[in-house]
């Protein structure tokens, strides 16, 4: 806290920055990260036992690491209540396309190529570590063709 006396009569005036008004903070609860339906039957804020799951319909304490399966299973067995399982999977609505349309996919195929002859690199250069980690720095969507498919484009280029 800071202090200014007045050097007058010595009086001491606190800086109002530094006075908590207590009566004036207001505390938002967090949210609640359990999201499934057996927790609307208990209730973790218990002042009797703080964080810890207590059922609201007959006050049974329930361990503070009780899952959703055994709070399920209690509120069946002792109360008769099912929780029916909530099966919910996003649809998305867009058309999937292929990494690469099949003329850019040849061209990058191509250069491999062209690459491969002009420096006569063997062909298992593609499948190397180190080469496949570049290629991915360029672009991580580029798959490689293997050193069959290599070959092969070099015969088709030397046939042309």
């Amino acid at each position: 806290m800071s202090n200014f006396f007045n050097s007058s009569d010595d009086t001491f005036i606190p800086n109002i920055d530094d006075i908590d008004d207590i009566d004036n903070e207001i505390e938002e609860p967090e949210p609640s990260r359990k999201t499934a339906s057996v927790w609307n039957y208990v209730n973790c804020k218990d002042p009797s036992h703080p964080e810890v799951p207590v059922c609201k319909t007959c006050s049974y304490v329930f361990s503070i690491k009780s899952e959703n399966s055994s709070i399920k299973r209690h509120l069946l067995s002792k109360h008769c209540i099912v929780i029916q399982k909530v099966r919910k999977q996003t649809t998305l609505k867009f058309k999937c396309k292929d990494p690469w349309p099949e003329k850019e996919k040849l061209e990058r195929d191509d250069a491999v190529v062209t690459w491969v002859i002009a420096d006569q690199q063997p062909f298992s250069v593609v499948e190397k570590k180190n080469f496949i980690k570049i290629m991915n720095v360029f672009n991580f969507r580029y798959k490689v063709p293997d050193r069959h498919q290599i070959k092969e484009k070099v015969v088709q280029e030397f046939n042309k």
